[in-house]
């Protein structure tokens, strides 16, 4: 019963659910294996290139490896 509710709160988002395209795919795998981070974390990072945006995480691990200007710690985001 929870997981139907769960599920009818994110129907009511009306979330756009985007499938990642095979270029998408080989970049996050080209950027994972450059920066030895998981495919999953590199295909944030390669979003937030595509999308010219910071990238804020808690993964310090993620951040001292890609030290990538645009990677940045969510301790610094501010409203």
């Amino acid at each position: 019963k929870e997981m139907e509710q769960v599920w009818d709160m994110l129907e009511r988002l009306h979330l756009n659910v985007v499938n990642p395209s095979l270029k998408f795919i080989r970049k996050s795998l080209k950027f994972s294996r450059k920066y030895h981070v998981s495919v999953y974390d590199a295909s944030y990072a390669v979003l937030a290139l595509e999308k010219n945006c910071i990238l804020f995480t808690a993964d310090n691990k993620f951040i001292k490896q890609t030290t990538l200007p645009f990677v940045k710690s969510i301790d610094l985001y501010q409203l």
